[in-house]
């Protein structure tokens, strides 16, 4: 989050929405991402 943050730090027209929606799309795609790591967990464990 931190890294979204900075980049809209120094500009100031930056619709405040924006950034939220920016923010919840990395938010959505680390869980995504975590989740895949799961399943592949998962997968593996069954297959031993």
């Amino acid at each position: 989050m931190l890294v979204v943050e900075d980049v809209f730090e120094d500009e100031e027209d930056v619709d405040e929405e924006e950034v939220v929606d920016d923010e919840s799309d990395v938010a959505l795609s680390v869980l995504a991402g975590v989740a895949e790591a799961l399943d592949l967990l998962e997968s593996r464990e069954s297959v031993r």
